[in-house]
Formats: C-alpha cells, sequence, structure tokens
C-alpha cells in the first residue's frame, strides 16, 4: 500500500485531474505484461467516482420523474400541452436554482455571510435529492393552480376566464404554502454544515422562484397564449386514457353547454318542453 499526498487539497480540480492522470496513464503502463493490478482508494477517490457515477445515472432519473408527473397531470386534467409545458417549468426552476447554488457555494457569492466554509464544488448527491423534491412540490403547486382552472373551463368553455379564476382563486394557497417550505428550507443554512446549507438554499430559491414566478406569472401567461388548445387531447387517447378525478364530483347550478355557463334549472325547463 503506497500514500500518495497531493499538494493540492482534496476538492481542487487538479487533485481529480491527478487520480485520473494516475488511472488511465501511469498504472496502465505499470500493469502491462505483469499480474499487477493496482487501484485507488481514499475519500476523494470514492467520492469522485460516485459523482461519475451519479452523473451517469441522471439523464435516467430525470426521465422517470418527468415521465411519472407527465402521466399524472395528462390523467388529472385530460391535455397533452400542461404536463409538457409543467415539466419544462419543473426544469427551469431546477436549473436557477442550481445556477443560485454554484453562484454561491463554488464561485463564493456572499458565501462568507452563510458562514458555510469556503467555496468547492457542489455535493454530487445533492441534484438528486433536489430534483425529487422539487418535482413533488412544483407538481403539487401545479395540481392547485390548473386544477382551478379546469373546473372553471369543464363549466364554461372559456379558457381566458378559467385562467383567470384559478389564479385569482388559488395564488393566495400557493404563496402561503410555498412561503411555509422557504422558511423550512431555510433554515437548513443555520445548520452550518456546508452539505446541509447547499441543500436548504438550493430548495428555498427554487420554490421561491417556482410559486412566485414560474407558476403564478409564467404558466397562467403562457396558458393564455395557448388559448383551447391547453385543452386539447386526441379522442383516441381520451378513451383509452382511465378517468379520475381530483376531487369528488359536486352537482352544480351551471352546466356546460355549447362551451356556455347556462343555469342548471334553465336546461331542466327547456328538458321538460321536449315533446315525448
Amino acid at each position: 500500500m503506497i500514500t500518495v499526498v497531493p499538494t493540492t487539497s482534496p476538492s481542487a480540480a487538479a487533485t481529480t485531474d491527478l487520480i485520473s492522470h494516475l488511472r488511465h496513464t501511469v498504472f496502465p503502463a505499470a500493469e502491462r505484461g505483469t499480474s499487477l493490478r493496482v487501484h485507488i482508494g481514499s475519500s476523494t477517490a470514492v467520492f469522485g467516482d460516485f459523482a461519475t457515477v451519479i452523473s451517469g445515472k441522471l439523464p435516467l432519473f430525470l426521465t422517470v420523474i418527468i415521465a411519472f408527473g407527465f402521466v399524472l397531470l395528462l390523467l388529472a386534467f385530460r391535455s397533452l400541452l400542461i404536463p409538457a409545458a409543467a415539466a419544462v417549468m419543473n426544469l427551469l426552476a431546477a436549473g436557477a436554482s442550481f445556477g443560485v447554488m454554484v453562484a454561491v457555494f463554488q464561485f463564493g457569492w456572499g458565501l462568507s455571510l452563510l458562514n458555510l466554509g469556503q467555496p468547492g464544488p457542489i455535493q454530487s448527491f445533492l441534484p438528486v435529492l433536489m430534483l425529487a423534491v422539487l418535482f413533488g412540490l412544483s407538481t403539487d403547486y401545479e395540481v392547485f393552480l390548473v386544477s382551478r382552472m379546469h373546473e372553471e373551463w369543464v363549466v364554461t368553455g372559456d379558457n381566458h376566464q378559467a385562467i383567470r379564476t384559478g389564479q385569482s382563486t388559488t395564488g393566495r394557497v400557493i404563496t402561503a404554502a410555498a412561503a411555509i417550505m422557504i422558511c423550512v428550507f431555510g433554515a437548513f443554512i443555520l445548520s452550518g454544515q456546508q452539505a446541509v446549507g447547499e441543500f436548504g438554499l438550493g430548495l428555498a430559491v427554487a420554490v421561491l422562484l417556482d410559486a412566485l414566478i414560474v407558476r403564478t406569472v409564467v404558466v397562467p401567461a403562457l396558458m393564455h397564449l395557448l388559448g383551447r388548445a391547453n385543452w386539447w387531447l386526441p379522442g383516441w387517447l381520451d378513451r383509452v386514457l382511465p378517468r379520475l378525478s381530483i376531487e369528488p364530483a359536486v352537482e352544480s347550478d351551471r352546466v356546460p353547454t355549447g362551451g356556455r355557463a347556462v343555469p342548471a334549472s334553465q336546461n331542466r325547463a327547456a328538458a321538460d318542453e321536449i315533446p315525448r
């Protein structure tokens, strides 16, 4: 067993380059033509290998959680564009939060104010944890917002009115729920541990951007632009998909009639006048 002590810190890029140089250049040359097998251990090498594995699995992980979220929203709202837009918005919020994390913990912008150590690479396992939590919260806020819009759309058939109603009635709920989560995740920053602080700051920023910008501004604006296409679903797919309801059906005084809301009593009166 040989102990090699690099001249650079464990988290420095030069240390990672040294490990790669030993593995791919020095050791293969020494092993050639012999039964010698050389391995590198230590925490630095282990963390580097773990980061490589995580990076390789991250595309599959993203695909799985996006697919599950897409199917859930597809079944709930009978639409193709709404789940697709939600997936894109979730990725935007996650990307923005990762950018803030890199700026603070890797570039060191304001890191001294947080008292969380020196600048360095982001912990390799944090993106996986953050994406799982963030996609769950983002989908939750999406359901809050769009479920109310969908209810109004089913009754009135007016896309713009449905969006305005859903945004005005759920905006406070989404903001209040987001404020609670921001406070919870923000408290992690006070732990004094860099990994925990990275997790807390990343999620707090992600929820802040998702609730105040993406879910209450960008999503309604995009739905206004898309118009009735928001609620489009191919007929064959509509027949195949099972019908799920987020909330139990409630009898309403208004029923949809050709895209217009008409009091149910008028519909019953009109039905009584039809010759039998």
